[in-house]
């Protein structure tokens, strides 16, 4: 696992034409990445047949979430949508153990829902949540919007043991790190 990058991407209720163009781009270098999704579309299926792409699903547990009204309603949706999902990551990091419990019930095998900026070595590791069931656990090191809010230009850690990067397809469409005079994806 040293120097593994590992590369994932929110959706976030991008359009089409924007995951269309990321898959694009990963495809012509063949790249394999893990995508959580958010929502169903003709791109998104896609996705699902896409040997290179790991799906995971994007639950948004906040008030107003357009997935549902719950944390139940919001996963039931998202399963029955994605039912190969086995990775997850909540959106805005919104957790709790009652939430890894469900994570549990839902048979996802693998949680990347915690962001330690920058944090080197970085290992997955287990968690039990119930008697009966554990999840992998794999924080994210760094993450595109991270670096918009918080850096005058971005920066990939470079230290030894698994990163774990976090993009979303508008950044990449945009070309956001370009045009704010960072570097180029």
């Amino acid at each position: 696992m040293i120097n593994e990058f590992v590369l994932t991407f929110d959706v976030d209720w991008a359009p089409d034409y924007m995951i269309e163009h990321t898959v694009r781009l990963l495809r012509s270098y063949n790249v394999k990445s893990t995508w959580f999704l958010t929502h169903e579309s003709k791109a998104i299926n896609n996705l699902l047949h896409n040997d290179l792409i790991e799906v995971g699903i994007h639950p948004n547990f906040l008030p107003g979430s357009t997935q549902g009204e719950s944390i139940t309603e919001v996963m039931d949706n998202l399963v029955k949508a994605f039912p190969m999902a086995k990775v997850v990551r909540t959106h805005a990091m919104f957790y709790s153990s009652e939430i890894a419990r469900l994570f549990c019930a839902y048979n996802l095998e693998r949680d990347s829902s915690i962001f330690l900026d920058g944090m080197p070595g970085i290992q997955p590791y287990t968690t039990r949540y119930t008697d009966w069931k554990s999840i992998v656990r794999l924080p994210y090191c760094w993450a595109d919007d991270g670096e918009l809010r918080c850096r005058p230009k971005w920066i990939i850690p470079q230290y030894e043991g698994m990163k774990i990067l976090d993009f979303h397809p508008v950044h990449i469409f945009l070309n956001t790190a370009k045009k704010t005079g960072l570097f180029r994806l």
